[in-house]
């Protein structure tokens, strides 16, 4: 179990300081360690069905923040690589922590969004402001404009979310 932490925590550390650094993380990184994930998760589960469940998960939560603007590409793929690594590693259902991995990263952007907002705008505004949101989605209004992560590393988050999963796993 040391070696796939270890391999993720490379894989983590390289996408971390590319993606803070040029805001890019590269491709052929993504696909070496997926097919070397897949490789340990088909070594430790031998199921076709949960691989490709995984995929499909994975695939579609990157794709939904992606069209709610939270995450990129790149976000995208690094996502679908740590769920088929913390996949492969778990003793318990992957779905459930996969799972745990997706929670583990809309928390710590959540978390860190609303500490910005109130840091920047004060507590009462953020209150208002998430109460006239939630009135827009019922009412069909426009939503407020603004933002409080502009330009936030995606990697930061997943590599959060990773962690709060390998300590699921781990415990």
């Amino acid at each position: 179990m040391i070696v796939p932490i270890l391999s993720l925590l490379l894989y983590h550390s390289v996408n971390i300081f590319t993606d803070t650094k040029y805001r890019i993380t590269k491709n052929k990184w993504h696909l070496l360690f997926l097919i070397i994930g897949s490789a340990y998760f088909f070594y430790n589960h031998k199921d076709w069905l949960s691989y490709i469940f995984l995929l499909l998960i994975s695939l579609a939560f990157g794709l939904l923040l992606e069209t709610l603007r939270v995450s990129s590409a790149g976000d995208t793929k690094m996502c679908i690589v740590s769920i088929i690594w913390v996949g492969s590693i778990s003793f318990y259902s992957p779905y459930i922590t996969t799972l745990v991995l997706f929670v583990g990263y809309i928390l710590f952007i959540f978390l860190l969004s609303y500490f910005k907002l109130v840091k920047k705008l004060g507590f009462k505004w953020v209150i208002l402001n998430q109460w006239y949101d939630l009135k827009s989605f019922i009412i069909k209004t426009p939503l407020s404009q603004e933002t409080a992560l502009e330009n936030f590393p995606g990697a930061v988050a997943i590599c959060f979310g990773v962690a709060v999963s390998i300590l699921y796993v781990v415990s």
